[in-house]
């Protein structure tokens, strides 16, 4: 048993490590596979699903959650990227 908890604390671990690539590497693949006809008609079926990579971040603490959102000037940058400069862009 404890080789098998041992194997998953190495996978989280490089999983952890190499999540901004994984990040790159899906928005890239997204980006390609939707020039293709078909997968553009239904990416929104594939999308909703897997919205923004939900199983990477099922492996996130949210033990410091609270303490995250006392950094003002990290929340306020952050609210105003999402929900201000991305609309203006889009």
């Amino acid at each position: 048993m404890n080789r098998i908890f041992s194997n998953s604390e190495h996978f989280m671990s490089l999983l952890n490590k190499l999540h901004t690539l994984i990040i790159l590497v899906a928005v890239l693949l997204g980006l390609l596979l939707t020039q293709i006809p078909l997968v553009e008609a239904h990416a929104a079926s594939f999308i909703i699903p897997f919205l923004m990579l939900y199983g990477l971040f099922l492996a996130m603490s949210l033990r410091g959650l609270k303490q995250g959102f006392l950094h003002k000037r990290f929340v306020t940058i952050s609210l105003l990227i999402n929900f201000v400069w991305t609309p203006l862009l889009a």
